[in-house]
């Protein structure tokens, strides 16, 4: 028999704003809001209905990759993780979706017989809220070509609010509606919710809701994202100076009431901009009316932060996901100079015991890990201190911080993409940030010593190269082979991608089997093969020989 746990069982760990409408339920809506269950057990199930069948859920098992969930209409036993091994597991469920696409409502967690819950890990001590409009929901962040809807694409946790808020090391609410503004939406109406009405309400609907207790979460942060649904170019001429200040004064005093000892923070968001209408530019008229707001107030407590202009892409005006962590990353140094939140000065790890990198082989020659970093997540900084090989399993986008210097910009990587690195005379310390939509992957191979003897002639041109190995790329088409070649050193395979690989030597003999994207094959003595691409799809082998 599995045992149910009542969401209200102070083991069960809620971040966001929710409503309790009665012992034993949490009502929800804006997105971002998040459950955290530590439990020891086999699975993992959640009793929870939701008003439309569009709510989406990001499943994180024991801080692994996201698993998206669809909620059906209605009540349902969600499963959210099973098969897992002995031990304790933690489990992050975040709702992707804002309110205006469904509701959730959440009763409580099914174990599997002899399961239990324990203490969750604590939330951070800082605490953020966002107030915004579908930019701040992280609308359409995760979009696909031709989609028409978007429920799917939508994701809270990717959201410029959420990042930064994990960068920062703090909470966070996000109290965002799509579409509207700071005294009117984007089709010009004023007789709907808006951000000032929002800023009090536990869940919105389009005629109010239940009351938030303010007093139930004391942010140190209030972040303001209000006026691009105002400054509509389709709706016509731009809000009148007069109302509109107006409006932000009374809202951003209501704030500090709320919150005295906050900062609040006032931007004009991402998408307003001059160039598509310079008659009407939206982002100076918008950016006078924030320091008007700043300047009446004449409060300390209250800052003017200008935004970059992120315009989406040709599908759809939103910005993207590597542009939310763009967003994120500009805004992350104004709020640590104001807040005086230093950034932690952790010591570094070894590569070897940086946790997002598992070991999968070590020998005297090679230590090769596998690297997972979900979407939105950074490793610890870790140190390289040998020579090394990285060959990209995923498309992702991913920067790297190294202490003392600038940001790095992101970078777009691919499935087969290698590169070589000579660390062992200058060690490398750096995190490595997922600023993408998707897992990133890579099979990170540190090159431990080379064997006796002096290096060999390369066998074909090398796609990477440093002193202690070189790289050999095969893009193999279905049906194709590489050359005939032979390994005189000790050498790793990677699969890079899935393929149907033959191995093949002069003798005849072969070796015919599946792999998939991070399978290796360590090889110590000398071998002469062809390797044949037997399915129907391209695929990318990489060969690694040390010298």
């Amino acid at each position: 028999m599995t045992t149910f746990v009542a969401v209200s069982d102070p083991h069960v760990a809620v971040m966001g704003r929710v409503e309790r409408p009665e012992p034993g339920r949490v009502r929800f809506g804006y997105p971002g809001v998040t459950l955290r269950v530590r439990f020891e057990g086999a699975s993992l199930a959640m009793n929870v209905s939701a008003e439309t069948p569009h709510s989406h859920l990001a499943v994180f098992v024991d801080g692994g990759p996201a698993r998206v969930v669809r909620l059906p209409r209605g009540p349902s036993d969600v499963v959210l993780a099973e098969a897992l091994g002995a031990g304790v597991h933690t489990v992050d469920v975040v709702h992707r979706t804002e309110t205006w696409m469904s509701v959730v409502d959440v009763r409580g967690f099914l174990l599997a017989p002899g399961g239990r819950l324990l203490d969750p890990a604590p939330w951070p001590k800082r605490r953020m809220l966002f107030v915004g409009d579908s930019v701040t929901c992280g609308e359409r962040i995760d979009r696909q070509p031709g989609e028409t809807e978007p429920f799917a694409s939508s994701n809270g946790y990717l959201s410029y609010g959420m990042r930064l808020a994990r960068a920062l090391d703090a909470q966070c609410h996000l109290v965002c509606y799509g579409g509207r503004g700071l005294v009117r939406d984007w089709r010009g109406l004023t007789d709907v919710l808006t951000g000032p009405q929002l800023f009090d309400l536990a869940v919105a609907d389009e005629v109010g809701g239940p009351p938030w207790d303010h007093a139930a979460y004391t942010p140190d942060v209030v972040f303001v994202s209000l006026g691009t649904n105002d400054f509509n170019l389709a709706i016509g001429p731009l809000p009148d100076r007069e109302t509109f200040v107006s409006a932000y004064v009374t809202f951003v005093r209501a704030i500090r009431a709320r919150y005295p000892d906050a900062h609040v923070f006032l931007t004009e968001g991402a998408i307003v901009n001059d160039e598509a209408d310079p008659a009407r530019p939206q982002k100076t008229v918008l950016r006078a009316y924030l320091a008007e707001t700043a300047g009446r107030l004449g409060d300390r407590g209250v800052h003017v932060v200008p935004s970059q202009h992120y315009p989406g892409d040709a599908a759809n005006p939103h910005p993207t996901a590597g542009q939310h962590a763009a967003m994120a990353r500009d805004l992350e140094p104004v709020i640590r100079q104001v807040m005086g939140w230093a950034a932690a000065q952790l010591a570094s790890v070894p590569v070897g015991e940086e946790p997002l990198h598992r070991l999968v082989l070590k020998n005297d020659y090679v230590e090769v890990l596998h690297v997972t970093i979900p979407p939105g997540q950074s490793t610890r900084l870790h140190t390289h201190s040998h020579d090394g090989v990285a060959v990209r399993l995923t498309e992702s986008t991913v920067s790297s911080d190294v202490p003392g210097k600038d940001p790095a910009e992101p970078q777009r990587v691919r499935p087969g993409d290698v590169s070589a690195q000579e660390y062992a005379r200058q060690p490398l310390s750096h995190c490595v940030n997922n600023v993408g939509a998707t897992t990133f992957e890579v099979i990170d191979l540190e090159l431990l010593k080379r064997p006796d003897g002096p290096p060999t002639a390369p066998i074909a041109p090398p796609a990477a190269e440093n002193q202690s190995a070189r790289v050999y790329r095969w893009a193999l088409a279905p049906g194709a082979s590489t050359p005939e070649h032979t390994h005189e050193r000790p050498y790793l395979v990677v699969a890079a991608t899935p393929m149907q690989l033959l191995m093949r030597s002069p003798d005849g003999a072969s070796m015919e089997h599946p792999v998939k994207a991070g399978d290796l094959h360590w090889v110590e003595s000398r071998v002469t093969h062809v390797l044949t691409n037997r399915g129907t799809e391209s695929g990318v082998i990489v060969e690694v020989e040390l010298k």
